[in-house]
């Protein structure tokens, strides 16, 4: 009965008081948003900022290392120790080794520069013909050192803060800091890197189709397992975690 009553749809019986109208759901998500935002500081929605305050320059993107990308998904998932992103973290990298992540933008807060936002459109993985995934990510940052405080994506999962679109984003603005793009210094940044991939889905018989699974590779596998076991032993559940 839930699932009608999400839907505002008429719902007898016992379940009648549990009928929420789209405009409530709407606005609770609107609250929740704004909510985010203030709890984090952040005195300007990246979604108000105008088109022109933003800026494809990889080189102005934060360094965003393994421990701060998986801190903040550990973070975001309740502190939960043993999460290790088995199921939702391949499936992000997949996104992103599938070009799912279009140009990734880069701007500060207007009104308080210690804030960054990055943002960018992600294509749908249901439906790939469908409008893109809207997702941001805000970082308290300078060139060298950040922190990433919060995310949001036009998805479902994505109002909750962290979701797969997101983590693909991350994972692309990770790549780039592995690979010294973002350093002022480097020079052989491929040309259109930054540039998302599109590409049409054409139909094809099942004993044409080819089926893959993207893992990270064995190097960064094995950093991963380490940063992981770093991070569970200083975990201390009597301590409040940092942004949280």
């Amino acid at each position: 009965m839930d699932y009608w009553s999400i839907d505002g749809l008429k719902v007898y019986g016992s379940d009648y008081s549990k009928v929420r109208p789209k405009e409530q759901i709407y606005k609770q998500i609107k609250e929740e948003y704004s909510r985010g935002l203030t709890s984090n500081g952040i005195k300007t929605d990246p979604n108000t900022i105008p088109h022109d305050a933003w800026i494809d320059d990889v080189k102005a993107w934060p360094e965003v290392d393994d421990g701060k990308l998986f801190s903040y998904i550990w973070r975001t998932k309740a502190v939960d120790v043993e999460y290790i992103g088995k199921y939702k973290d391949q499936k992000a990298y997949s996104y992103w080794m599938s070009s799912f992540v279009d140009t990734v933008l880069f701007t500060k807060c207007p009104i308080d520069c210690k804030h960054v936002f990055l943002k960018g459109c992600m294509s749908p993985s249901q439906i790939i013909r469908g409008d893109p995934h809207k997702v941001w990510v805000c970082l308290e940052a300078t060139k060298n050192d950040c922190k990433i405080l919060t995310s949001w994506c036009t998805c479902t999962a994505g109002t909750a803060e962290v979701c797969n679109h997101v983590i693909a984003l991350m994972y692309k603005v990770n790549f780039a800091y592995k690979k010294t793009y973002i350093s002022p210094a480097c020079t052989n940044v491929p040309r259109g890197w930054n540039k998302g991939i599109k590409r049409d889905v054409e139909r094809k018989q099942i004993k044409n189709l080819v089926f893959r699974k993207d893992k990270k590779t064995q190097e960064d596998s094995a950093r991963d397992e380490m940063d992981n076991l770093n991070l569970k032993n200083q975990f201390d559940p009597r301590k409040p975690q940092i942004g949280s």
